[in-house]
This record gives C-alpha cells, structure tokens and sequence, in this order.
C-alpha cells in the first residue's frame, strides 16, 4: 500500500458513502437538472482534479469528478438546496520514491470545504440545466 490519503483529511469513508447514494441514484421527482462548473482556487487557477459532491437535505447526493481544466458536470444533481463538497488527493510520489515528504500533497484549499458538516458552500438545484462556478478559499 502506497499509503495515499485525501489532501484534506476526508477519508475514504465518506467518498465509500457518495459512492453508494450515487450507485442508488436520486430518482424522480427528486432529482434536478443537470449542474455544471468550474472549481476554481482562490487565485483564480483551477483545480485540476479531485472530486465535487452535491447533497441535499433529504441526503440524496451526487458527484463529479473534477477535469485537468477545473469543469465538472452533474447529470443527476438532488434537487433542492444542496451542500456541496470538494476533495481531492495529492499527486502520486515521484517514480522510485515510496511516499511524499511531510508537508507535500497539502491541499490547495481550507479543510472546511471537504465535509458535509463545515462547508459553506451551498447552492439551490431546480429541474433545468445550471452552471454553478465553485470558488475555493484558502
């Protein structure tokens, strides 16, 4: 085991948790648009991966992986007033090097942002297409 971890110390548990509410699908009538953006830090550069999950009140989530150009799209994003999270991981260690030095793979953006509980980030999802640019503060 290379021993890689999320940048922000969002565990595999909680990407375990996306990944089964997503295999469950929100189904109609709760399920809105689609939603799509860019996930941006906060000098303007985008993140270049990592992943952006949409939860709503009734616990109903979806997830996107984020592109090389900072863009993701949700095709089945929960309807309603969502809280949206971020993650991502550290670049693998270098060929040859076993895991990265303290302090290397820190995440470019505030811990808050990886968890339901502490994110700030919200956005209301209705039944048409939307575009919702995410901006990360350090």
């Amino acid at each position: 085991m290379s021993g890689h971890r999320t940048a922000c110390g969002c565990g595999c548990f909680l990407l375990l948790g996306v990944l089964l509410s997503q295999a469950a699908g929100c189904g109609p009538p709760r399920c809105g648009g689609p939603v799509s953006g860019k996930v941006l830090l906060a000098d303007g550069t985008p993140l270049k991966s990592g992943a952006v999950t949409f939860i709503n009140g009734a616990g109903d989530a979806a997830n996107a992986e984020i592109q090389d150009d900072g863009s993701y799209r949700i095709e089945q994003t929960p309807f309603g007033e969502c809280k949206i999270t971020v993650t991502t991981s550290p670049p693998p260690p270098p060929p040859g090097v076993l895991s990265l030095p303290p302090g290397a793979g820190k995440s470019p953006f505030a811990d808050r942002y990886c968890k339901v509980d502490t994110t700030d980030l919200k956005f209301t999802v209705n039944s048409k297409a939307q575009t919702y640019d995410i901006n990360l503060k350090p």
